[in-house]
């Protein structure tokens, strides 16, 4: 099975929308199993669009947010200005309230972008900012919240590592106001060198590293730390401390938003993430599917489907047929291809 599959009845008390995404379809219509130039999809079954907790929904909303992000980094730089790679942590210990670290972090972030300080230097030449709030878990020190923010600084600001730097310090000052304490080894500011890595930097959090990517990082020494979805695949394998973090998790980021951006930047919403579903599911439609399909499909079966598909469209409905029987009430052919 997926891990979306079975991950839906640990949280489903939590977050009933995460469990429900892609078994459920609005209205008790019908979902689409179609092939086209990106394969085979099923369309029109409800997507959460949980940046958070959903390992379906979280990496797909991040690859769009950097790609809505890059023409936008791509133009700043090319007109002169810079991109910042700025990490921001705060001290913390085993059994702090995840929740209200969240809390002061986010208040630390707003004391930051306001006040006369900030006003004085927008007035020189207006930034713009991506806040990307990330984590891991740690079995010495607990939960490590922390934000990962793009800064991109017009030409005014000549390199911008002056303004970087400003940041760091703004960033100390802000946190003993929301009594905490910066960790220093954790305070960082690079200047990107790329429009495409600039524009992942923020809106990809380590629940959505790619599995390679955060094996090297683990074979280099670093990210000693889980990240959320490791937490989920341990829970899902069986190990109950995984399950009482996981839920912890999805308790405390419920309703906390993952990506802030300052006025002059758009990144891709929740809706334009249905949209884009949509139509990446306008390929040929093969099979209809109602909602007690998609439950029985739901997992390993559904994954197998979905590669038949992509080989022969009769290999997919020989593959329905195995699992959900004969056409009928659970599946259908599109009404052009129905065989009296």
């Amino acid at each position: 099975m997926t891990l979306r599959a079975k991950a839906r009845k640990l949280h489903r008390d939590l977050a009933p929308s995460v469990s429900a995404c892609g078994v459920r379809i609005p209205g008790g219509g019908l979902a689409r199993l179609t092939v086209g130039e990106r394969g085979a999809r099923v369309a029109g079954a409800t997507r959460c669009a949980s940046p958070w907790s959903c390992p379906v929904c979280a990496p797909r909303l991040a690859a769009l947010r950097a790609e809505a992000l890059r023409p936008q980094v791509a133009a700043l730089m090319a007109s002169g200005g810079s991109a910042w790679l700025v990490t921001l942590t705060a001290r913390h210990a085993r059994g702090d309230d995840l929740r209200g670290l969240w809390t002061r972090l986010s208040g630390a972030w707003k004391r930051v972008t306001s006040g006369r300080a900030w006003a004085d230097l927008r007035s020189r030449g207006a930034p713009q900012f991506v806040r990307g709030a990330d984590l891991t878990f740690g079995e010495g020190a607990g939960w490590h919240p922390h934000l990962h923010v793009l800064l991109l600084l017009p030409a005014a600001h000549g390199d911008g590592a002056a303004v970087a730097a400003w940041l760091l310090d703004r960033w100390r000052s802000a946190l003993e106001a929301e009594g905490l304490e910066a960790l220093p080894q954790g305070l960082d500011a690079r200047r990107a060198d790329s429009p495409e890595a600039a524009a992942a930097y923020a809106v990809k959090p380590a629940a959505v590293y790619e599995a390679g990517a955060m094996a090297l990082k683990r074979a280099k020494g670093e990210g000693s730390g889980r990240t959320p979805f490791e937490l989920l695949q341990a829970a899902v394998a069986g190990d109950r401390r995984a399950v009482v973090l996981w839920r912890e998790y999805v308790a405390a980021t419920k309703g906390i938003r993952q990506t802030t951006t300052s006025r002059g930047l758009k990144l891709t919403t929740d809706d334009e993430l249905a949209e884009a579903d949509e139509a990446a599911g306008d390929g040929e439609v093969v099979a209809l599917l109602s909602g007690g399909a998609l439950c029985l499909l739901d997992g390993a079966p559904l994954a197998a489907l979905l590669d038949a598909a992509e080989r022969s469209h009769c290999d997919a409905l020989e593959m329905l047929a195995r699992e959900l029987g004969p056409p009928g009430r659970l599946w259908f052919f599109p009404r052009e291809k129905m065989v009296v």
